[in-house]
């Protein structure tokens, strides 16, 4: 009995472990490929939703630069992440007013 608890207490710090080894570029990846995008075309009421992750190229350009691995990596603190992660976001937003040329805002 003792020794399930143990094992059982194992496997899930394993699993924590594992989950926390993520790369911060695949972090960057899954994270901002959630994210939703709002465009606006000059027509009332033609607002169109994107995903990130529609545009796996220019997601990949995205997540490549340094300043967006460091908001994704875990071992910076907290505060500096966030503070990354927002520099990044706002990056990601003008490569993607470059690349598809819509005007956007977040959904």
């Amino acid at each position: 009995m003792k020794f399930n608890k143990i094992f059982s207490l194992f496997i899930l710090s394993l699993v924590a472990v594992i989950s926390n080894a993520e790369k911060p570029y695949d972090r960057c990846i899954r994270k901002l490929g959630e994210k939703y995008l709002c465009t606006r075309r000059g027509i009332p009421n033609a607002e169109r939703k994107y995903k990130f992750s529609q545009y796996p190229t220019l997601l990949s350009k995205i997540c490549q630069k340094q300043s967006c691995l460091d908001g994704y990596n875990t071992n910076n603190s907290k505060s500096y992440r966030e503070e990354r992660q927002a520099k990044c976001k706002s990056k990601a937003l003008n490569m993607f007013d470059n690349d598809v040329q819509e005007n956007h805002k977040y959904c």
